[in-house]
């Protein structure tokens, strides 16, 4: 599971360990730094909240989904969420 995933376990009660195998991103987290950037995200704001919602959505899992297959070993699925993966 990502770090995202497990603050949010942690968050509920759950006891959780964080681990990685990259000593670099390991070693920016110990100093303070976050070794992951995204650029802004500019939500999509038409007035219809419905249409909105189903675009900002779709917008976040295409990063999402970047992100998964950028780092694929980060990541455990329960279900599969993209066809062909």
């Amino acid at each position: 599971m990502g770090l995202v995933t497990a603050a949010c376990f942690a968050d509920a009660g759950h006891d959780v360990a964080g681990v990685d195998t990259d000593s670099v991103k390991v070693e920016a987290l110990r100093s303070g730094r976050v070794p992951v950037f995204e650029p802004e995200l500019e939500l999509e704001r038409s007035g219809d909240r419905q249409a909105d919602v189903k675009a900002n959505i779709q917008r976040l899992m295409h990063i999402f989904e970047g992100w998964v297959r950028r780092y694929p070993e980060s990541y455990w699925w329960f279900n599969r969420k993209w066809d062909g993966v």
